[in-house]
């Protein structure tokens, strides 16, 4: 919670703007209080204070004096907001060059003082805010602790909370008020998915809510501390996987097995199939993934625990080992990014398929690989350097001197398409990267993917994703939606 110090040589005023405040704020802030500069100095350089309200005229050291050394000795120092009672230029022109935010005249008028304080409150809340989610972030990312401004504890334990969309986006807003925002953090936002951490109050709202048929909620068991959080992330990815195997309902809670799984001989099968994708021939792939997918053996409670295991060690080590092949191609890379967000996908099969094709397609890249020319190599990287300017395949021929006919034929042998289909996807996925950054016009992003001509590349941004640049951003915004739907329903998003 905030903290506020109070620093006043009159212990009556120092209780008059206590009490003030107390009405209003409750137990939502801390206070402590200061009878001179030199208290007041000792308590920010020994703990956090977040706001300061100091008055101009205390011995030892003055408000001013307080301020400059604040100003110069803290590096990062509290709200300075001051109280006085002299209508002097002098004073506020000294008190803002040191930092001050506010100069209040005294007898203080209650409701100026309240606006001050509330102002800055939900300023500190909103960094405070920040600092949570991006923190959480960061562990979630790089399975690292890190401190938090966050309270958790056994008597305020977080929850992990996946909301899922089975159709459609997030662009419903009559069905996305999740309630209140207190106690909750918002820490990923997808076109079908969103991930919050929330407060037992807010996962309870949560959970009791009535949101209708689209939505799946998805609830980690209750993280007690923040070294609990990185095993929180897993169990509600886990959970994920529980609306494979049940579509009659729409809460599901991890519940950790009761049986244990020996992951030695699934483990043994997926190395090895990894190991093979550069020599297998396909419809051995096929029949090593299908054996991959089977529960035989597994009790029941293991499936989502398997499938979390099998999500870790096929898909991600799959894409790490291989990984400069995989960046290297379009299509396997647009692949990746679905299959490790197993949100995308509504079923078992489904995901299974997916896997599959995204395999056996590695697996055809891979051995044309051992028989590619050295000059495709050296005209993709030139093209992947120059394709936001004005080239052709001529050109690109010329550039690594090889016979026009001649490249043309290698060139599609080693992309699957022609030259200028291939340009054309490059540019159109540059542009979707581009919307999805939110702040580039239409016509930005033509010209930073490579097109002069806005309309032709609007005709060509529909024809390869069937919607138009607008609507593609306005997917993507889905997720975002819930978020503005919320903070006008609730006062703000935390």
């Amino acid at each position: 919670m905030p903290v506020i110090l109070i620093a006043d040589d009159e212990k009556n005023i120092r209780a008059g703007i206590r009490k003030i405040l107390s009405t209003v704020f409750m137990d939502s802030v801390a206070y402590r209080e200061a009878k001179n500069g030199e208290e007041a100095f000792q308590q920010i350089t020994e703990e956090r204070i977040d706001i300061l309200i100091t008055d101009i005229r205390m011995p030892h050291i003055d408000g001013i004096e307080l301020m400059r050394r604040i100003h110069e000795d803290i590096p990062n120092p509290p709200v300075m907001i001051v109280l006085s009672g002299y209508d002097e230029f002098g004073y506020a022109q000294k008190a803002i060059a040191f930092g001050a935010v506010s100069y209040i005249m005294k007898p203080v008028d209650k409701s100026e003082l309240i606006a001050e304080i509330s102002k800055h409150i939900a300023k500190l809340e909103v960094i405070t805010n920040r600092a949570i989610e991006e923190g959480c972030r960061r562990i979630i990312r790089e399975g690292k602790i890190y401190d938090l401004p966050l309270d958790i504890s056994q008597a305020n334990p977080f929850y992990f909370v996946l909301v899922l969309v089975k159709k459609g986006t997030f662009a419903l807003p009559e069905q996305s008020r999740f309630g209140s925002a207190q106690g909750r953090y918002l820490l990923e936002q997808q076109t079908n998915s969103i991930l919050i951490l929330a407060d037992a109050p807010a996962r309870q709202t949560l959970e009791n809510g009535n949101f209708g048929e689209p939505f799946l909620m998805l609830f980690s068991a209750p993280c007690f501390h923040v070294f609990d959080l990185i095993e929180g992330f897993r169990q509600v990815q886990t959970a994920a996987f529980s609306r494979f195997f049940d579509n009659t309902v729409s809460v599901f809670h991890y519940r950790k097995p009761e049986h244990d799984f020996d992951h030695t001989r699934p483990y043994t099968r997926i190395h090895g199939l990894i190991e093979s994708i550069r020599f297998a021939e396909p419809d051995a792939i096929q029949e090593s993934i299908a054996g991959i997918f089977s529960f035989t053996g597994l009790f029941p409670d293991n499936r989502c625990e398997y499938l979390s295991f099998l999500h870790e060690c096929l898909v991600l080590q799959t894409v790490s080992l291989y990984r400069e092949y995989v960046s290297d191609n379009m299509y396997l890379t647009l692949k990746n990014r679905m299959l490790v967000n197993v949100t995308c996908f509504s079923s078992l099969e489904e995901w299974k398929k997916h896997i599959t094709d995204f395999i056996i397609y590695l697996n055809a890249v891979l051995k044309k690989k051992n028989t590619r020319y050295a000059f495709i190599d050296e005209a993709l990287d030139w093209i992947h350097r120059h394709f936001t300017e004005d080239i052709n395949m001529s050109v690109a021929a010329n550039h690594v001197s090889v016979n026009y006919t001649y490249f043309s034929e290698k060139f599609k042998e080693h992309t699957g398409c022609n030259f200028n289909e291939y340009l054309k996807q490059l540019r159109i996925t540059t542009a979707k990267k581009l919307l999805e950054q939110g702040f580039y016009k239409v016509y930005e992003v033509a010209r930073r993917s490579g097109y002069r001509d806005v309309k032709y590349f609007l005709k060509s941004f529909k024809e390869i994703t069937g919607l138009s640049p607008g609507e593609y951003r306005r997917n993507i915004r889905g997720a975002a939606d819930i978020v503005n739907c919320i903070a006008e329903n609730t006062g703000g998003v935390r």
